[in-house]
């Protein structure tokens, strides 16, 4: 009975000696971002060395709505070691990364920005699913980050079918047209006592209906104003119905739209598109009375061709 105790108690101890001797295997993965691009790297580790990919999503300034919709990626090939919370980070024998395992897990980087400075950067530790998960919210808040900079740059220069005061001006031309016409034709030809005269009048009026005359004033609704102020709201609900994943303690997304970013933009731009939608409606009621006029006028026209023949 012994014996069998004395065997029992060496299988129980030599069992966790033989695993203990199996190399270690751990996957790992960091993020770091910035207000256009996401760095992410994830490795398997075997021991003190590390095998895996770094990838890059990033959008290039300045940001509109056509740039937005192509961002550019890359990723490689990486190794690595890691040995007394120290690492590395090489790429086919080029070194991207140095730096270390801080106390919470991050990594503190050492790298070098596109002017070629050095930067020392963090990397916080996120798993694939998780990154996969904020890639597709840093594309959603780039889409309304762009819309917003072309509504910005649509406000601080408006173009003309968005500014009140074309709307008013369009209306003063087509009024100065036929103001213009009502006189020749009254000192040509309703002031004139000469029949024959009157005719060679009404003949030489012709031309003047060649030149179209537009009594439609301009849909607020079509303006590039109002186009852009759609394609933010369009754009910031989809932003806000994709989730943002739980982010490692400290954080922080530079590219995160917020609700006051949008109403910034959105607030002045209904006022705008208010004052577009009242001129408007004035330079469409001008219009309407204009073309009558017009009309009246056209009347007066065809009369005197069948008077004198000219038809």
């Amino acid at each position: 009975m012994k014996q069998a105790l004395f065997l029992v108690v060496m299988v129980l101890t030599v069992m966790p000696l033989s695993c203990a001797c199996a190399p270690s295997s751990q996957n790992s993965g960091y993020v770091t971002t910035d207000a256009m691009s996401m760095m992410y790297m994830h490795w398997t580790q075997q021991g003190t060395n590390l095998s895996g990919q770094w990838s890059q999503i990033q959008y290039q300034e300045p940001l509109t709505t056509a740039s937005s919709a192509q961002p550019q990626t890359n990723s490689v090939a990486i190794t690595g070691t890691i040995k007394q919370q120290q690492i590395m980070v090489q790429s086919s024998g080029v070194t991207l990364y140095t730096g270390s395992v801080t106390q919470n897990g991050e990594l503190e980087l050492n790298g070098s920005n596109t002017q070629g400075q050095a930067t020392q950067t963090p990397w916080y530790p996120l798993d694939t699913t998780s990154y996969n998960q904020l890639v597709s919210a840093f594309e959603a808040n780039i889409q309304t980050s762009a819309a917003l900079s072309t509504l910005s740059a649509t406000l601080n220069l408006l173009p003309v079918d968005s500014d009140p005061a074309d709307a008013s001006m369009e209306a003063t031309q087509v009024s100065n047209d036929i103001s213009n016409m009502q006189s020749v034709w009254q000192a040509t030809v309703v002031n004139n006592a000469d029949q024959a005269s009157q005719c060679r009048e009404v003949a030489l009026f012709a031309p003047y209906w060649s030149n179209s005359l537009n009594f439609q004033a301009p849909d607020p609704s079509q303006s590039t104003l109002a186009v852009d102020m759609q394609q933010v709201t369009g754009s910031w609900q989809h932003t806000q119905q994709v989730p943002v994943p739980k982010l490692p303690a400290g954080m922080h997304l530079p590219w995160q739209v917020t609700q006051a970013q949008v109403s910034a933009q959105l607030t002045p731009a209904q006022r705008q598109l208010t004052a577009l939608q009242q001129a408007d409606t004035s330079a469409q009621t001008t219009l309407n009375t204009l073309k009558t006029q017009y009309q009246t006028l056209k009347t007066q026209y065809q009369t005197m061709q069948k008077t004198c023949n000219l038809s």
